[in-house]
């Protein structure tokens, strides 16, 4: 995807070129960018300055403003998202006659879907590996506002990293993919607990 050159030097596609290439594969399902969008780059390839109080970014967690997003807390959330999506899914099957889960599970495992592809994302990993890990940690049945809670903390931090990286939240991005997973939580919780 760069030009040629001598040496280990990096010269940046031309603008003209990068058309479909912000952000993800242009008709690949889930990589943020549709197979007809036209919207060129103008900032590709600026980072933040590594002294810029703003972003930072270190191996395990982005910080903004004193704020972080571990690899270990973004871990227990995909545990209990797939904590509770086994657990409604038992809940299901004993209710129903033909021992099939219902809605309500699948509600949940689309958020677990939804958030497994944000951290998926950041991570550079396939979806499937996170959710499917032996290294996630070993969890009771949350307590689903409790998660909620973080969720949508986590959507307000990430939001703010967009903002500032990109002057704007990305459609399809870490940010969005996260609320919809906290919007279908909170979705769950009102038709659950009614």
């Amino acid at each position: 995807m760069s030009n040629p050159t001598k040496g280990t030097e990096y010269v940046p596609i031309p603008t003209e070129v990068q058309v479909n290439l912000r952000f993800g594969m242009p008709g690949v399902v889930g990589s943020g960018v549709a197979e007809n969008d036209s919207e060129q780059i103008f900032n590709y390839g600026i980072t933040p300055e590594p002294d810029n109080e703003e972003v930072r970014v270190h191996d395990n967690e982005v910080r903004i403003h004193g704020e972080g997003i571990s690899k270990a807390d973004e871990d227990r959330n995909l545990a209990e998202l797939k904590a509770l999506v086994r657990e409604r899914e038992r809940h299901e099957c004993k209710e129903s006659e033909d021992n099939k889960p219902g809605a309500q599970s699948a509600n949940l495992a689309t958020a677990l879907g939804k958030y497994a592809n944000a951290v998926a994302q950041e991570r550079s990993e396939n979806p499937s590996d996170l959710t499917n890990s032996k290294h996630l940690p070993h969890v009771q049945i949350p307590d689903e506002k409790e998660l909620l809670n973080r969720l949508n903390q986590e959507v307000k931090t990430r939001s703010r990293a967009e903002q500032l990286e990109m002057e704007r939240t990305v459609k399809g991005g870490v940010a969005a993919n996260v609320k919809s997973a906290a919007d279908r939580i909170e979705n769950d919780l009102k038709t659950h607990h009614k």
